[in-house]
């Protein structure tokens, strides 16, 4: 009977003593230039936008926040060797990168494209239906109302669709603004 369990034995003890695959952690320096090469994809983006859609101190704020999460995130991550990265390893750190910079980009981004939107309606108050005769005042309200909004409810994550003040969707704020436009009316 035991020679029919010493092979069952061997196996459990086998599997026992077995090196388990450990997790090894980025080094500080290779985080730190990480950090830094995304720091500067960062403020390579955020020029690209900055005047229209950010102001300018907005921009430290977005890639400072990002250098943040970047490191935190970088810090907490595994990998089965960090000093040979694999091709779904270096994938993961770039996805670790951007996300922290697109989450840190949209709140002031949506307020840029707010800022815009209020001020292309107000120019184009004229040629909207419901604003052409109201006074400037009320004008600005109900247009910061609805860009407001707007900004809220619209998916701003893909920059490229509104990367100038001449995009297509200045052009026709009125349109794209109409239903936020007539619930801000009746405020």
């Amino acid at each position: 009977m035991l020679r029919l369990l010493l092979p069952s034995l061997a196996l459990v003890l086998a599997s026992a003593t077995a090196l388990p695959a450990h997790a090894e952690k980025l080094p500080a320096p290779q985080i730190e230039l990480l950090r830094a090469n995304f720091g500067q994809q960062c403020h390579n983006t955020a020029s690209l936008i900055t005047p229209t859609w950010l102001l300018p101190n907005e921009v430290e704020l977005v890639c400072g926040c990002s250098d943040k999460r970047t490191v935190a995130r970088l810090q907490e991550a595994d990998f089965a060797d960090a000093s040979n990265l694999s091709k779904a390893d270096t994938r993961r750190i770039n996805d670790i990168g951007t996300t922290s910079a697109d989450e840190c980009l949209q709140p002031l981004f949506a307020k840029g494209v707010a800022r815009m939107a209020t001020r292309q309606c107000v120019a184009n108050a004229a040629s909207i239906p419901g604003l052409e005769a109201m006074p400037e005042d009320r004008v600005k309200k109900i247009c910061g109302c609805a860009a407001d909004r707007y900004a809220e409810t619209a998916d701003l994550h893909d920059i490229d669709q509104i990367a100038s003040p001449d995009s297509m969707l200045m052009k026709h704020i009125g349109e794209l603004l109409k239903p936020q436009l007539n619930a801000c009316r009746a405020l």
